[in-house]
């Protein structure tokens, strides 16, 4: 290569150079836009998910851009073999706007995070950040879901061992009708659902119906009567059962009565329904107690 050429390339190197310095900067590549979204994330029961099943997931996302936001919100969460797993749904959000966005997942493997995504109606990716989940580790935990309108009252039957199993204890898990999921799977992670002293009849249909298939797929229903038994069966008669209360008593008792003498044979061969005062015999034993029964026929 002799210097004539060396001083041509040279020369063409520079003009290059002036030209990347001068042109806007969009000739070269487009322009990043930045955006930024304020996302809290709730996952599953007492923030605890379950590897296998699935969780109800609920997010609040703002939006703290000056202009507002059409597109999708996605979460991917991690799978064996990098088969991840994308839902997504679409959402539209003002400029400040803040929106709680609910979503059923499932959990396969176990894992730390998921990959929360902001993408324009295209799928292009305009935001992502990585949200810590806790995977429950203590598969002895027995789950129960609570309905009442009186938490507090109950929490006597939190972290109780079982006579029959010591190494297996209760979780305590509050609910109410504004969270009680629409989605059956949503109620997977549940080993019981206890409903006492909460009107049922403001349980939507959806909530009914994913209550109704979560338990034929073999969930366990404990129903507490007593005083609160018509309060109680009110949104559960015609779909859940048709029995209705015929009387109330109260009684100091051990909780060794004969489960026969308040349960219908219907309900006892369903395998379904069992009124509050032999749940706290399965948990806590025969302790002295005043009970306030139902007879349901």
């Amino acid at each position: 290569m002799n210097k004539k050429t060396i001083a041509r390339r040279l020369i063409c190197f520079l003009l290059v150079g002036v030209l990347l310095a001068i042109l806007p900067a969009n000739y070269v590549y487009a322009k990043k836009k930045n955006y930024e979204f304020g996302v809290k994330l709730t996952a599953g029961y007492n923030q605890k998910v379950l590897v296998g099943y699935g969780a109800p997931v609920s997010i609040a996302v703002e939006n703290k851009n000056t202009s507002n936001f059409e597109g999708y919100i996605q979460i991917i969460v991690p799978n064996s073999g990098n088969n991840n797993i994308l839902y997504e749904q679409e959402i539209a959000l003002a400029a400040g706007e803040i929106k709680n966005v609910q979503f059923v997942i499932g959990v396969p493997v176990p894992t730390e995070f998921v990959n929360v995504r902001m993408t324009d109606k295209k799928g292009k990716v305009l935001w992502e950040e990585l949200e810590k989940i806790t995977i429950s580790k203590n598969k002895l935990d027995i789950r129960v879901g609570v309905l009442t309108d009186d938490f507090t009252a109950l929490a006597y039957m939190d972290r109780v061992h079982l006579l029959s199993d010591f190494n297996k204890a209760t979780t305590l898990i509050e609910m109410n009708a504004s969270t009680f999921p629409t989605d059956y799977y949503s109620l997977q992670m549940l080993d019981v659902i206890l409903i006492t002293d909460f009107s049922t009849d403001i349980l939507t249909k959806e909530q009914i119906r994913a209550l109704t298939l979560w338990l034929q797929k073999g969930g366990f229903l404990i129903i507490g009567t007593g005083s609160t038994a018509n309060k109680t069966l009110s949104g559960l008669r015609g779909n859940i059962l048709n029995e209705t209360v015929t009387s109330t008593t109260t009684r100091r008792t051990t909780l060794g009565l004969a489960i026969e003498d308040y349960v219908s044979p219907v309900m006892w061969e369903r395998g379904l329904l069992l009124p509050l005062w032999f749940c706290l015999c399965w948990f806590i034993g025969d302790k002295p107690s005043t009970v306030s029964l139902s007879r349901i026929n």
